[in-house]
């Protein structure tokens, strides 16, 4: 079980690691980033989520910061996300199973992580309907 600490240590060096990484991609591409303000990542939450929640909070020409909130929602069995880009995530609260075209399914729990290479194609499969599942979600 990760505790609270080790989830606070993942989240300074992924602040350290993105920021490293936007400055960079700044600088080559002399382009301003784009950044949503928010003091935590798990405020301003909805009571009722209806749908799934996406928040940008940081955008740059090529990477993509975006806080996903989900309860119970899925995507259809006839949906595929088939991204351009490639999708690193990280579930800081609740659970989740991604699929796969092969029929293989990914359960993530908090803390978990994963990349997900473009063009590769998903959907999500289960979020629990009794909590909210908060997703990290960094596009590159």
């Amino acid at each position: 079980m990760i505790k609270a600490h080790s989830i606070t240590i993942i989240a300074c060096l992924l602040s350290v690691i993105v920021m490293s990484l936007l400055a960079v991609d700044d600088f080559c591409n002399h382009n301003s980033i784009k950044e949503k303000s928010m003091s935590n990542i798990f405020s301003n939450i909805p009571d009722s989520l209806p749908e799934e929640m996406f928040t940008t909070l940081l955008q740059s020409k090529n990477i993509r910061i975006e806080r996903i909130v989900s309860k119970g929602q899925i995507t259809t069995d006839r949906e595929w996300y088939d991204q351009k880009q490639s999708e690193w995530i990280i579930l800081l609260e609740g659970a989740a199973i991604l699929s796969f075209p092969n029929d293989e399914d990914l359960s993530l729990s908090k803390g978990d992580f994963y990349n997900i290479p473009a063009h590769t194609k998903h959907r999500v499969k289960w979020t629990d309907p009794s909590r909210e599942t908060i997703w990290l979600a960094i596009f590159y």
